[in-house]
């Protein structure tokens, strides 16, 4: 068996399949029972246990090495680093590294402590820049990013075995490095990919559950929205007549309270009715600088009787392809939530920007009483609000709207010292829609093309 593995001679076969076991089975375990039960890797419990199982994983791939007849020891300590590292982010990732060093001082000798920082030293900074480019990106290129840094880091262990008297200087030191890659790399791909099939199978699964929880209340709202508008119009109706005959002008006040409170109760059915039945309208490139300044100018009068001002930093070359009057809806909830957030006065800022990752980000940043986690977490569900006589139905709508158009929302907040709201749009590159408008003229088919964000 070991010499059909071309193992013979290099690595103890026992030595290598436990190892490998020892990596795959505590991250199989945890993706399978404990993210699958519903607790998200995002949550701070969530994340607590994935940093004790990859710290486990490396304690004991360290504890348990391949042995060579090289007299050196292996192990695939790398592949729990770096997962925990790209999905637990960088304070993690950074304790995972200390935790790498201490149990080399603990188990390790002179060379072995040498070996270790070097090679941790070379291979931190790059695994630091890429984690960010990694979280954004697609499946796919989450494989490749993956496979390059173990390339990489197979580099630095390279360099720094110098410092540990292991140089490739005969045909059989030359075999064990290269069966050590291999099993590096093999192990990573089958690891990597079991990670992501999970954990898009869960979006999928959670996708699907709102999908319907959103589909049954708005068919209901829809429903009894309808029945309730009718009697409120007849009512209406009668008391703007009413309010034309010789009626004392106390009566006549209480009329037009009436009729305002109605129109105020028409507003909210409007709310439910276009959460009921969304339509994001028809879509064109839309130029979001112009649209901020738009949505600026609506709000001016507004902040300037809550005495806030707003500032704009806005940027060329923000386009998008979506319906201006939806978008517009948008921002002006968002402004007038940061307008209300702020009763003794304020500063909003407003910014938009393309990012390096293929998006518009556009930000609105209050000094308003801020909000909690838990607050956050429920913003856009439904009929949850921060206002006394809110419906939540605008930040819904919000939430709905952006996600329509392949958008993403991400709120970060403080208690007494503000919020800030991003919103990330697909950006249109305008030379390329250009050269589409100019095919699609051209012929009698429109092609389209929806890359994965």
């Amino acid at each position: 068996m070991n010499n059909l593995l071309g193992l013979n001679g290099l690595f103890g076969i026992n030595d290598l399949l436990f190892q490998i076991l020892i990596v795959i089975f505590p991250i199989s375990v945890y993706q399978l029972f404990w993210i699958e039960k519903g607790e998200i890797a995002e949550s701070k419990k969530g994340k607590i246990i994935s940093f004790i199982f990859y710290a486990t994983t490396i304690a004991l791939c360290m504890l348990f090495p391949i042995h060579s007849d090289y007299e050196h020891r292996f192990d695939l300590r790398v592949i729990p680093l770096t997962i925990g590292y790209l999905y637990l982010g960088h304070k993690a990732g950074i304790l995972l590294f200390a935790w790498v060093l201490l149990l080399r001082i603990l188990f390790g000798g002179h060379f072995g402590i040498l070996h270790a920082v070097i090679n941790m030293s070379l291979y931190f900074p790059v695994l630091f820049l890429v984690s960010t480019t990694y979280q954004h990106s697609s499946r796919i290129k989450r494989l490749k990013l993956y496979l390059l840094l173990k390339l990489y880091y197979l580099f630095c262990f390279l360099i720094s075995s110098v410092f540990d008297d292991f140089i490739l200087v005969d045909a059989e030191a030359i075999s064990v490095f290269v069966t050590f890659v291999v099993i590096i790399l093999t192990t990573s791909l089958v690891i990597i990919s079991f990670i992501e099939s999970v954990q898009e199978k869960l979006r999928m699964k959670e996708e699907l559950q709102n999908s319907e929880k959103m589909r049954l209340l708005s068919d209901l709202t829809g429903i009894f929205a309808h029945e309730i508008r009718n009697p409120m119009q007849v009512t209406r109706g009668f008391l703007q007549l009413l309010n034309e005959s010789n009626l004392p002008d106390s009566n006549k006040g209480y009329i037009k309270i009436s009729i305002e409170e109605l129109d105020r109760a028409n507003m909210i059915i409007n709310d439910f009715l276009t959460f009921a039945k969304p339509t994001t309208g028809e879509s064109k490139e839309v130029d979001i600088k112009s649209e901020l300044l738009r949505v600026a100018n609506i709000t001016h009068t507004f902040s300037n009787t809550q005495n806030v001002d707003i500032e704009t930093n806005l940027t060329d070359n923000c386009w998008v392809l979506a319906n201006p009057q939806r978008l517009d809806q948008c921002f002006i909830n968002i402004l007038k939530n940061a307008i209300e957030s702020m009763p003794n006065g304020g500063q909003i800022n407003v910014s938009c920007a393309p990012t390096k990752h293929g998006y518009i980000e556009i930000k609105f940043t209050d000094q308003g009483i801020g909000m909690t986690k838990e607050q956050i977490e429920n913003l856009g569900t439904p009929f949850y609000s921060l206002k006394k006589n809110g419906t939540g139905l605008g930040m819904m709508i919000t939430f709905q709207i952006i996600r329509s158009y392949n958008g993403k929302i991400k709120i970060k907040s403080q208690l007494e010292k503000g919020t800030t709201v991003s919103i990330l749009l697909p950006r249109l590159d305008k030379a390329t829609s250009n050269l589409n408008t100019s095919a699609t003229h051209q012929g009698n088919r429109t092609l389209s093309d929806d890359p994965e964000p």
